[in-house]
């Protein structure tokens, strides 16, 4: 009987068996991640088409067929932390190969997501030295799945870049977010579970970048920002030869006069939806416990819609995630005096407004900015104050998270008083006294003005330049003046910036 016949039936066989690969689970499946405890919990990845998947977890056993593009997804039923937090092995398998993730701890997963304030390093914070030495919580994991900035051209990607994660530890968190840091820190001091953070946020982006095409398009107040992005793809071509004409004359008179204004790039910091499509829909459906959200600068400008905006994005996700109505922390912008204008401070009010969506809170940061710094680094504060919010919106603990907000004015004797909510024991003056309140008669004029906290919610804010007040303001700065806080609740939380009348912006 001839040989050849049947060696080459054995090296068919054994190049059948080289070919055959593991399947693959999605890249943010990976060694010492978290997997959300008590709630149903979706499992995804990429086979061979037609593949029969098994995925096993903590004593589960699930089993998915690849479609005809290779992916497969499986849903555990809700899983709970054992009592010592032991870490846990998954693995799946097909046709005898196998892929396994190992160090996996069962609790929380927050998304931490926004543009550079989010992304802010603790390397970079004052305290972040302090707090990265004693970083010695091994329950706290830590994700930095932020998008490649990408040009024009390039396609968008349908799963993440990376997942690396990590367990914090002094040489892991200096180089992760120091708001998402501080965050579990604090809030691991309740949580008796394992806290996983997945950071989103890439810095200089507008909300646009974290909606989908479809919902901008379908909005008729968010169309318009559509249409903008489309104008200016279309016109890039002739604005860049544009620039280069003026800044080749720029450079030929010897930099004289005024350098010429770069088109905005197009790298994907700008691209409409590029990160919504690329970061947040890859994560989808992955179980989770909610969001902190740290955004706006890039959006200061578009004050008029940032509150429609901003709740579009919360249901959009809420929606896409399929998870109800998620907790949604997120921060009201540090006080910065831009130049070009006052538009932080209508930002705030879009922010406060926004509260009305459900299960959501908003932090006060009016103490940690700095009037030429849009990047404070006193990102501590704001990480405590979320961790707040959260234990008292994620797991129903009674805390006192909000801040102190205006809630009524009354005039008598020259003066306005101002009534808060939300005072817990008192209100007290900052250090250097109560300031950044001023004052405006039917002129509408502000001037600084003198306040006295006369009660336990109630401060008098007077000038003896407005003998008949109309208006109070706390926080709202011309451009280039001082900003900060000076009124704190008697635990040390800011009061909300605010103002008392409705006036058109001067």
């Amino acid at each position: 009987m001839p040989r050849f016949p049947l060696c080459a039936a054995i090296l068919a066989a054994a190049s059948a068996h080289l070919a055959a690969a593991p399947p693959e689970f999605a890249t943010i499946f990976a060694d010492s991640m978290v997997l959300q405890r008590d709630a149903a919990a979706p499992v995804w990845g990429r086979a061979e088409p037609g593949k029969s998947v098994t995925v096993v977890i903590a004593g589960q056993s699930a089993t998915a067929t690849a479609d005809a593009g290779g992916r497969w997804k499986v849903t555990f039923t809700p899983i709970s932390p054992p009592p010592d937090n032991a870490s846990q092995t998954m693995t799946a398998s097909a046709d005898g190969e196998t892929a396994t993730i190992s160090e996996i701890l069962i609790g929380d997963v927050w998304i931490c997501a926004g543009q550079s304030n989010m992304a802010f390093r603790l390397n970079r914070d004052e305290d972040g030295a302090t707090a990265a030495a004693a970083a010695n919580d091994p329950l706290i994991r830590i994700c930095d799945v932020g998008g490649r900035r990408t040009d024009l051209g390039e396609p968008t990607p349908d799963d993440l870049e990376s997942a690396d994660w990590k367990i914090a530890g002094p040489e892991t968190v200096p180089n992760f977010s120091a708001v998402g840091y501080y965050f579990a820190r604090d809030l691991r001091k309740s949580a008796r579970v394992p806290i996983g953070l997945i950071d989103t946020s890439v810095g200089g982006t507008p909300m646009r970048c974290w909606m989908s095409r479809k919902t901008l398009e379908s909005d008729s107040i968010l169309r318009p920002q559509v249409a903008t992005y489309d104008e200016e793809i279309r016109n890039r071509p002739e604005r860049v030869e544009k620039y280069e004409r003026q800044l080749a004359a720029y450079e030929k008179r010897g930099k004289t006069g005024q350098r010429p204004y770069a088109p905005k790039p197009l790298n994907s910091s700008y691209r409409l939806a590029y990160f919504h499509d690329s970061v947040i829909a890859p994560l989808q459906p992955m179980a989770m416990k909610g969001v902190i959200w740290y955004q706006g600068e890039a959006d200061s400008g578009r004050h008029a819609t940032f509150r429609h905006q901003f709740a579009t994005l919360v249901a959009e996700w809420r929606g896409e995630w399929a998870r109800g109505d998620f907790p949604w922390l997120f921060v009201q912008l540090a006080p910065f005096s831009e130049p070009t204008g006052r538009q932080f401070p209508l930002v705030w009010e879009a922010q406060e407004k926004s509260m009305e969506i459900p299960n959501s809170a908003m932090v006060v940061s009016l103490d940690s900015g700095e009037a030429k710094n849009i990047h404070p680094p006193h990102k501590a504060a704001i990480g405590a104050r979320l961790a707040l919010a959260a234990r008292a919106l994620a797991y129903g603990e009674t805390t006192a998270w909000r801040a102190p907000v205006f809630g009524q004015m009354a005039k008598r004797d020259g003066k306005i008083f101002i009534r808060f909510k939300d005072t817990g024991d008192g209100l007290t003056a900052g250090k250097d006294g109560l300031k950044f309140f001023t004052i405006a008669g039917p002129d509408r004029k502000f001037v600084p003005a003198e306040a006295e906290i006369t009660g336990k919610d109630t401060v008098a804010v007077s000038s003896s330049k407005v003998p008949h007040p109309a208006a109070v303001r706390y926080g709202w700065y011309e451009k280039r003046a001082p900003v900060g806080a000076s009124l704190f609740r008697k635990d040390g939380m800011p009061a909300a910036p605010f103002r008392t009348d409705d006036w058109a912006d001067q």
